[in-house]
C-alpha cells in the first residue's frame, strides 16, 4: 500500500487512490446541492447548475488518455449539457420530465465511453446498457463501493471518515434535541424561532444529500474500476428474405389499397380543406391518433425486417429494403397528412401547447422515419442514434422556444390581425408567469375594453399566486423572471 491506497488479493474491495476519495467528497457535496438547490428549487436553473457540476466532475474523474471517447459519445454529452439548460429557461414540466430522461440516457452514452465501455457496434441496446449500468449494476456494485472507502489502513483517511460519520450519525438526534432545548428555555426558544425553520430545512436537506450520495458514488466507482469489457458483438439470428418479403408485400398491399382509398382525403388535408362529416378537432385528433399507432408499428416491422433479414455482403435484400422504403414512405405521409390537419386546427382555433408538443412530436417521427429510409440502403445509418439526437434537438427547440410564451403571443397576434374571432384569456392566464408577457400586451394594445379588463384580472392573479418573496433558492427561471418583473412594475 502507498499513497493511501488498498488492495485486496481476494477481491473483495476496489482498489482506492486519493483521486477516488476526492471524487466522492466532492458527489457527496455535489448530492447536497442537488437537493437544496433543483429538488427544493423545483427543477429550475439549479438543476442545471447541479448537472453541469456532476457532469464536469464525472467528466475528470473518469478521464483517461488511453481510451477515446466516439464522436457519437461526444455529441451526447455536449447535448445533454445544452438540454440541461432549458431547465433554467423554462419551467414547462413535460418538456423538463422528457429532457431529464434524455439527459440521463445521453449523459450515461459519455460516461460509458469515457471508461470505455460503449461500443460503436451498438445499435439497439443504447437504452438497455445506460439504464443496466445506472441501476443494476450500480446498485450491484454499492456494497463493494462503500467497503472499499472504508477499508483504509490510512490513519488520517480513517480519522476523517469516522469524523464524517459522527457528524452524519448527529443530525437526527440535534433535530430531536433541538425542540426540547427550546421548550425548556424561553431565550433559546427564541433563538431556535429566528433560525430553526432554515435550520431543520436544511438538516433535512443535508441527510436527503447524504442518502443519495453513495449512489453517485458507485456509480462512478464502479464504472471506473469494473474490469468488465464491451462483450464481442454476437450476430443476430436471420430470417430468411423469402418470408420477409411476403410479409411485407401483404402489408404493402393494404397499405396501397389505403392510399388509393383516401386519396381525397389526404389532398384535402394538404390543401387545408375540411371534410363536411368531420369537427376540425375530430378531424385533427383522428389524424394524430391514427398516425401514432400506424408510425409505431411500421417502425416496428421495417427496423426488426431489416436487422433480421439474410444479408449478403453485410447488404440486406434488395426486395426486403425497397418494401421497408415503401412502408416509411408510407408512414411519412401520414405524419404529413396529420401535421397538415394539425395546422389547420391551429390556424382556426389558435395554438395550445398540447397542439405545439404534438406537432414536436410528429417532426421527431418523420426524422426518424427519413432515418429508417437511409438505413435501407446504408448499412452505416444508426437509426436509434439518430433518434436520440433529434430528441434532444427538438426538445432544446422546444424548450428554448418557450412554448406557453409561444402559444400566448401568437393567439394575441391571430386576434390583432383578424385571423382569429376571441381571445382566450382564461387559457392564457392558465399558463401561469408564461402567460403574463400576453397578458399585458392586452392591456396596452387590444383596443376591447372588456379584454383588458379580464387581463388586469388575471395579472393581478397571477401575481398573487406567484410573485411571492420566499421562494426556495435555485427556483428561478428565465421565462418565470421576466414575467415576474412586468408584474413587479404593474403592482
Amino acid at each position: 500500500m502507498t499513497n493511501g491506497e488498498i488492495t485486496d488479493k481476494n477481491n473483495s474491495y476496489f482498489t482506492m487512490k486519493k483521486s477516488d476519495y476526492l471524487y466522492s467528497l466532492f458527489s457527496a457535496i455535489i448530492c447536497i446541492f442537488f437537493v437544496i438547490f433543483s429538488l427544493w428549487g423545483s427543477f429550475k436553473i439549479g438543476f442545471s447548475a447541479t448537472y453541469i457540476m456532476l457532469f464536469s466532475l464525472l467528466t475528470v474523474f473518469l478521464y483517461d488518455k488511453k481510451t477515446k471517447p466516439s464522436i457519437f459519445s461526444l455529441i451526447c454529452g455536449v447535448l445533454s449539457l445544452i438540454l440541461s439548460l432549458v431547465f433554467g429557461y423554462t419551467a414547462n414540466y413535460g418538456i423538463k420530465y422528457f429532457s431529464s430522461i434524455l439527459i440521463v440516457i445521453s449523459g450515461g452514452v459519455w460516461f460509458l465511453s469515457l471508461s470505455g465501455k460503449f461500443s460503436e457496434q451498438n445499435e439497439v441496446d443504447i437504452v438497455t446498457k445506460v439504464f443496466t449500468r445506472l441501476f443494476g449494476k450500480t446498485f450491484g456494485a454499492m456494497g463493494k463501493t462503500m467497503g472499499s472507502l472504508f477499508n483504509n489502513e490510512n490513519n488520517k483517511i480513517k480519522k476523517l471518515l469516522k469524523a464524517l460519520i459522527g457528524v452524519a450519525c448527529a443530525i437526527p438526534l440535534i433535530l430531536i434535541i433541538l425542540p426540547l432545548l427550546s421548550s425548556a428555555d424561553m431565550a433559546f426558544e427564541g433563538i431556535i424561532e429566528k433560525i430553526g425553520g432554515v435550520f431543520f430545512k436544511r438538516m433535512l436537506q443535508i441527510i436527503i444529500g447524504l442518502i443519495i450520495a453513495p449512489f453517485i458514488i458507485s456509480y462512478g466507482i464502479s464504472l471506473k474500476k469494473d474490469d468488465e469489457k464491451e462483450p464481442v458483438k454476437k450476430e443476430l439470428k436471420t430470417i430468411e428474405n423469402a418470408y420477409l418479403a411476403s410479409f411485407l408485400s401483404v402489408l404493402s398491399v393494404v397499405y396501397i389499397v389505403y392510399l388509393f382509398s383516401q386519396l381525397a382525403y389526404f389532398f384535402d388535408a394538404f390543401k387545408g380543406i375540411l371534410p363536411g362529416e368531420f369537427t376540425l378537432a375530430e378531424y385533427a385528433r383522428r389524424g394524430f391518433f391514427e398516425m401514432c399507432v400506424i408510425a409505431g408499428i411500421n417502425f416496428a416491422v421495417a427496423f426488426i425486417a431489416l436487422l433480421l433479414s439474410y444479408k449478403k455482403d453485410g447488404k440486406p435484400s434488395k426486395i426486403v429494403s425497397v418494401l421497408c422504403t415503401f412502408i416509411s414512405l408510407f408512414t411519412i405521409i401520414l405524419i404529413s397528412t396529420a401535421l397538415a390537419k394539425m395546422i389547420l386546427y391551429i390556424k382556426n382555433y389558435g395554438m395550445t401547447v398540447l397542439r405545439i408538443t404534438t406537432s414536436g412530436f410528429m417532426l421527431f417521427l418523420f426524422v426518424v422515419f427519413i432515418a429508417l429510409i437511409l438505413r435501407c440502403f446504408c448499412k452505416k445509418t444508426k437509426v436509434v442514434r439518430v433518434a436520440l439526437i433529434s430528441a434532444m434537438l427538438i426538445l432544446m427547440l422546444l424548450g428554448f422556444l418557450n412554448v406557453e410564451g409561444t402559444v400566448a403571443k401568437y393567439n394575441v397576434n391571430a386576434y390583432m390581425k383578424g385571423n382569429l374571432k376571441t381571445i382566450d384569456i382564461n387559457m392564457i392566464e392558465d399558463l401561469g408567469l408564461e402567460g403574463v408577457p400576453a397578458l399585458y400586451y392586452i392591456t396596452e394594445n387590444v383596443n376591447d375594453y372588456n379584454y383588458q379588463k379580464k387581463a388586469r384580472e388575471a395579472l393581478r392573479k397571477i401575481n398573487l399566486y406567484y410573485n411571492t418573496s420566499d421562494r426556495e433558492t435555485g427556483d428561478w427561471c428565465y421565462t418565470e423572471h421576466q414575467a415576474r418583473k412586468i408584474l413587479d412594475n404593474m403592482f
